[in-house]
């Protein structure tokens, strides 16, 4: 009875596939993979700490890229200032030029050398202003500043 009972119902199983293979409309269910199928509710869980982990991550290199951006300015706030101090001196050098014991305009080009950080520069045009005027009290100030 029961091997009578098992070989009908293979053949139920085998006259139902055959039956979808004949039918055209027929389509197979898609399979998707699912790696966490086998894992208990605990294990599918993500730590908080790797939560917080990444979390700490992602809003450091937030505030890194704000800063690198801050930087990135300032740099080119420098490089423009240098460009501007540059025209200074040329300036000024072209009036000095025209008026060689102009002993204010040996002052500024001190100065401005000075700012760049060309200090050999800036000693010389101080020299220069020294010689002009020698009693100028403006003179020891910046001979203290090229000093250090």
């Amino acid at each position: 009875m029961k091997i009578d009972h098992l070989k009908f119902k293979i053949e139920a199983m085998t006259r139902k596939a055959e039956k979808k293979q004949k039918d055209k409309s027929y389509v197979p269910k898609e399979f998707k993979w699912n790696p966490f199928l086998n894992l208990d509710n605990q294990a599918k869980k993500i730590p908080k700490r790797i939560i917080f982990a990444l979390l700490f991550c992602l809003v450091s290199l937030f505030f890194l890229q704000k800063q690198n951006r801050l930087n990135n300015q300032k740099t080119l706030g420098l490089q423009t200032q240098l460009q501007a101090d540059q025209k200074r001196v040329y300036e000024w050098e072209q009036i000095v030029v025209e008026n060689p014991n102009y002993r204010d305009g040996w002052l500024q080009i001190s100065a401005l050398y000075a700012k760049i950080g060309n200090i050999d520069k800036a000693r010389e045009a101080l020299w220069r202003a020294k010689i002009i005027d020698p009693n100028n009290e403006i003179i020891p100030f910046l001979e203290k500043l090229l000093e250090e």
